[in-house]
C-alpha cells in the first residue's frame, strides 16, 4: 500500500468511515459511469460516456456489494439521491450492478410510461443477465447501457439484443487500461470514500490487547462469536444491517464486543426495542405534478419487536428548473441545492444470475 494511502487511513476516523447512499459519489458531469470495482476499462466508461444522452439520461453505477441492501430500494434512493434527468423533462435511467450480491437493477424516471418496464425486462432477461452467467461482466455492463440507450433513451422498439460490443470485446483482465485496478480516474471524491473504506477494514481487523492482562487477543469466528450476542444482535447480523466482532482473552478469558453498522443497509434504529432492524417503505399515492404537490405512505416496521407505524407525507412540487443551471451545481457530495426533478417510484427491471 503507498505510504501516502496509508498515513490517510490513519487520519480518518472510524466514525467517519461508515458511507450510506448521501455519499455515494456522482461522476458526473466528467463521466456517467461510477465504477468502485475496477471491472470497466477507460475505453469500456468512455464507450457508455457516449451513448448516455438522448431523450433522457443514463447513469452507471458498478459496486461490490451492497452490505444486505435490497438491490431495488437502493437502486431507487441512489436514483433519487443522484437526479438522474434533473429537469422537467424526468426521463433518468440508473443502471445499477453489485458484482459479489450477483445483482442488477434497472430503475426508471417517473417521467417514463408504464409500458418502458417491458422494454427493460427484455434486456435484462436478454442481454445483461446473460452476459453476467457466461462471466462476461465488462461485456455484460457495456452492451447492456448500450442497449439501453438505444431501446430506451432513445424510444425504440424492442428488438434482438445487440452484438455489437460482444463482437469487439477481448476477454482478459479486468482492470483499467493503465493496468491499475485501482479507479483513480474517479478523481477525489471516489479516493476518499476507497480510502475511508480501508480504512475501516484496517482499523477493524488490528491486533488487540486485552485491558486486564495484556494477553494478546483472538478474534472468535462467526459461530462462535453468536453465543456471546443477544436475540435482537443476531438478528441485526442475520439482516445484514449491523454486524459483531467478539474478541477473547485466552488468558483471563475477558471479552470485548465490537459493533460495525453496514455501510449501505435499509433498516434503521427501531424506537421501540432500538435494534436496528426497523425498515422504511414509501408507496406513492398521489404523484407530484410541476403544479402540484403528491402523497406518498411511509411504513415502519421492526422485524425484531414487530412495532409497526404508517403515516403520509407529501412529495414536493416538480421543478421546472432547466438541466444545464442546475448541473454546474453538482458535487460528488452534495445535494442540498439539487432540484427536486430527477425522480423516480422504483419502477424498473431486477436481474440476478
Amino acid at each position: 500500500m503507498p505510504r501516502l494511502l496509508l498515513s490517510l487511513l490513519l487520519l480518518v476516523s472510524p466514525a467517519a468511515l461508515a458511507l450510506n447512499v448521501d455519499f455515494v459519489p456522482d461522476p458526473r458531469p466528467g463521466h456517467q459511469v461510477l465504477d468502485l470495482t475496477g471491472t470497466l476499462s477507460e475505453s469500456d466508461i468512455a464507450r457508455i460516456d457516449a451513448v448516455s444522452h438522448g431523450n433522457g439520461e443514463l447513469v452507471v453505477v458498478v459496486l461490490d456489494n451492497l452490505d444486505g441492501q435490497d438491490p431495488r430500494d437502493f437502486t431507487t434512493r441512489l436514483f433519487n439521491h443522484l437526479r438522474v434527468d434533473l429537469g422537467s423533462r424526468n426521463r433518468g435511467v440508473l443502471f445499477l450492478v453489485a458484482l459479489s450480491d450477483r445483482a442488477a437493477e434497472i430503475v426508471v424516471g417517473d417521467g417514463y410510461p408504464g409500458s418502458v418496464t417491458s422494454r427493460t425486462d427484455a434486456i435484462m432477461s436478454n442481454t445483461i443477465i446473460p452476459g453476467f452467467s457466461r462471466g462476461d461482466a465488462r461485456g455484460a455492463i457495456v452492451s447492456g447501457a448500450e442497449e439501453l440507450s438505444r431501446r430506451v433513451l432513445s424510444g425504440s422498439a424492442v428488438s434482438s439484443p445487440s452484438s455489437s460490443y460482444q463482437n469487439s470485446y477481448v476477454a482478459g483482465s479486468a482492470t483499467s487500461s493503465s493496468g491499475d485496478a485501482f479507479p483513480w480516474g474517479l478523481g477525489g471524491a471516489g479516493a476518499l470514500g476507497l480510502t475511508g473504506l480501508a480504512g475501516r477494514a484496517w482499523l477493524r481487523r488490528r491486533p488487540r490487547k486485552c485491558a486486564g492482562c495484556a494477553t494478546q487477543m483472538v478474534k472468535l469466528d462467526e459461530r462462535a462469536d453468536n453465543a456471546h450476542l443477544t436475540a435482537a444482535e443476531r438478528l441485526e447480523e442475520s439482516l445484514g444491517s449491523v454486524d459483531y466482532d467478539v474478541w477473547l482473552c485466552e488468558g483471563c478469558g475477558h471479552t470485548e464486543k465490537l459493533r460495525y453498522g453496514a455501510i449501505f443497509t435499509q433498516f434503521s434504529k427501531c424506537g421501540s426495542c432500538r435494534a436496528k432492524t426497523l425498515k422504511t417503505t414509501s408507496r406513492t399515492l398521489v404523484s407530484a405534478t410541476e403544479h402540484s404537490s403528491g402523497t406518498a405512505e411511509v411504513t415502519e416496521r421492526c422485524a425484531h419487536c414487530n412495532y409497526e407505524n404508517k403515516y403520509t407525507r407529501s412529495i414536493p412540487r416538480k421543478s421546472s428548473s432547466n438541466r444545464s443551471s442546475s448541473s454546474s451545481s453538482r458535487s460528488s457530495f452534495g445535494s442540498s441545492s439539487r432540484s427536486s426533478g430527477g425522480s423516480s417510484s422504483g419502477r424498473g427491471s431486477s436481474g440476478r444470475w
